[in-house]
Order: C-alpha cells, then sequence, then structure tokens
C-alpha cells in the first residue's frame, strides 16, 4: 500500500492536518527495527484516533477489535511498576497458567508472520513510568535481540520464554502532559520519534455537519469558541476536539429536553464546565493575558457566570502567584 493510499484512509477517519499522517509513516519506518513513536499534545486534539486510524489502515484492522491479530490498543494504568503489566506473569495462584499482558499476543503473532505490520498502541503511556513497564522492549528495540517474556523455562503454558524482536512491530504511545502524568526519560525520547498536537482548528471539527443545531446557533457557538481558542492558545490552554463535541452534544440534548433554556444560558453553564477546569498556572504574562482575554470573550458574549469565574482566577494569580479552577 502506498504512503498516499494510507494517508487518505487515515485522514477519512477525521480531521487531521494534511502532512501529519505522512509525518509519523515516515517517521515509523525511517529505521529498519525501530518503529517507534510518540504522540504527545493537549487532550482530546486526536492522538489516540490518529493512532488507531493509522492501525487500521496499514493492518486492515481496528485495534480494539476483539478478534484483531495484527493491531491492538493497551490502556495503560497508574502503577505498572515492570514488564508483566504490558507482556503478562506466570499465574502464582493457578499452577501452570500463564496471565496474557495486553500485547503479548500481538507480540507472538508478529513474531510468526514477519511478512506483516503489526501495530501495538499504548494509550496515555506515561501515566505510568514507560522506561520501567517497556525496559525489555526497548533493549532489544536497539539491538535486536530477544525480548523476555518470562524465566520458567523455555515453554510455560505454551508461551516462550522469550521471542526475537520483531522487525515488523510498530509501538505508538500517547502521551498527555499534567500533574498525572510522568515526564518522558531520554531513554524513551532518544528511541521515539515524536509528533506534538496542539492545533485545534474550531471549524474542521467533522461533528459540524451532522449537528442538529440549528444554523444561527451553530454559527454563534462557533464564534465564541474560536474566540476562546485564540484567547487561551498562546498559554497552551485550549482545549481539544473532544471538548467541542461534548459542548455540542450538550447544546442539542437541551433543545430536546429543556428547549426553554436560552442558548447563552445553555453555552455558559458548558463552557464553565468542560472549559473552565483546565485553566491553571503560575503567574507568567502568556497567562495573565490568556485570562484577561478569555474573560473579555465571555463577558462580550454575556456568559457572565464564566466571566465572573476567569476574573477570579484572575485575581487568585495576581495575589498568589498561582490560579486553578479547584482551590
Amino acid at each position: 500500500m502506498s504512503l498516499e493510499d494510507i494517508s487518505r484512509k487515515v485522514n477519512g477517519k477525521g480531521y487531521f492536518p494534511p502532512d501529519l499522517c505522512k509525518k509519523l509513516h515516515l517517521g515509523l519506518w525511517a529505521d529498519p527495527r525501530r518503529h517507534f513513536a510518540v504522540l504527545t499534545g493537549i487532550s482530546g486534539s486526536g492522538k489516540t484516533l490518529l493512532a488507531r486510524s493509522y492501525a487500521e489502515a496499514i493492518t486492515g484492522e481496528d485495534p480494539t477489535g476483539k478478534d484483531s491479530k495484527k493491531s491492538c490498543i493497551a490502556a495503560v494504568q497508574p502503577g505498572w511498576t515492570d514488564p508483566s503489566y504490558l507482556l503478562g506473569y506466570a499465574n502464582p495462584l493457578q499452577k501452570d497458567s500463564f496471565e496474557y499482558g495486553p500485547i503479548l499476543k500481538l507480540l507472538l503473532h508478529a513474531d510468526k508472520n514477519p511478512e506483516s505490520p503489526h501495530v501495538a498502541i499504548l494509550d496515555e503511556m506515561n501515566l505510568s513510568h514507560p522506561e520501567q513497564y517497556m525496559a525489555p522492549l526497548l533493549s532489544a528495540m536497539e539491538t535486536g535481540g530477544s525480548i523476555e517474556i518470562h524465566g520458567r523455562g523455555e515453554t510455560f503454558d505454551n508461551v516462550p520464554q522469550s521471542v526475537l524482536y520483531p522487525n515488523n512491530l510498530v509501538l505508538i504511545g500517547t502521551v498527555n502532559m499534567d500533574e498525572t502524568t510522568h515526564g518522558l526519560v531520554d531513554k524513551i525520547l532518544d528511541r521515539a520519534f515524536t509528533l506534538e498536537f496542539w492545533e485545534v482548528d474550531v471549524d474542521k471539527w467533522p461533528g459540524w455537519e451532522s449537528s442538529n443545531l440549528p444554523a444561527e446557533e451553530t454559527e454563534f457557538v462557533k464564534k465564541i469558541l474560536k474566540e476562546l481558542m485564540k484567547a487561551l492558545k498562546d498559554a497552551r490552554l485550549h482545549f481539544g476536539y473532544r471538548v467541542i463535541e461534548e459542548i455540542v452534544a450538550f447544546l442539542t440534548l437541551r433543545l430536546k429536553d429543556w428547549p426553554k433554556w436560552s442558548l447563552t444560558d445553555a453555552l455558559d453553564a458548558v463552557i464553565y464546565a468542560k472549559v473552565l477546569p483546565k485553566l491553571r498556572g503560575d503567574d507568567s504574562k502568556r497567562v495573565r493575558e490568556a485570562l484577561s482575554d478569555c474573560k473579555k470573550v465571555l463577558q462580550t458574549h454575556g456568559l457572565s457566570r464564566s466571566a465572573k469565574k476567569v476574573k477570579e482566577l484572575s485575581d487568585d494569580l495576581e495575589a498568589t502567584g498561582s490560579a486553578r479552577f479547584w482551590r
């Protein structure tokens, strides 16, 4: 399959900048063995969607499907401290039983089918330290050696002790950077091709075409969201496509269940609930200007409750040098 075909399939799954898929593909396959990428940026900007769409394009399988053999997605959890969380372990409570980790079946299938690309997605990979739970993969990726799965002899419960690192294995990790996650160490960054996701274009959200909001309401909502995006973007306090989707869904449901509620009041409520909680930062020119510009947008359009909250954040920033929605 050509790169143009792959890009066409990926871009058909959602909105991405035209060259993003091509950059990902070249970054993954430039090295003959080290096919590893990290997608980082704002939450809800399409990182996981790009990874899933790319996996499906090159393997022909949805990584979320139960019967997928050549692609999978592992939702990384806090507390993954060693490779057993990713590869699996011998069950201490059941003799001769091995508990498969989320990528082991794919890893073994890749070893037996070297002509086909296999993709493992590590979603929110920095909720734990990836250099710990990925240690044998990172080492084998670098040397071309074997990935040790267990130490119970050549085979255990039909699982081999180790497997040679497959040259057809693609690893794609998604990363959010906030206070609940860990930074990435050089051991990861030296091996990975990194793509950032910070660009969010309100007009390009694909859900507008299928939205049930009246045309006038749609244009009003778009206008406010674009102005908020512009106000918050330089401080990287802006929001992703997921938030846009949730705002539109909220406003649409109100038409059915509470039609007397005005658009302005409903929009005020949902922006307060979905956009403002992520406004936070220490005192800096960018944060001060972002909060000031955000407040002006909200006041201009009559979103008074949200404007009042942003003013409180600005006051906190001036008084204490820090602003947090939750205090």
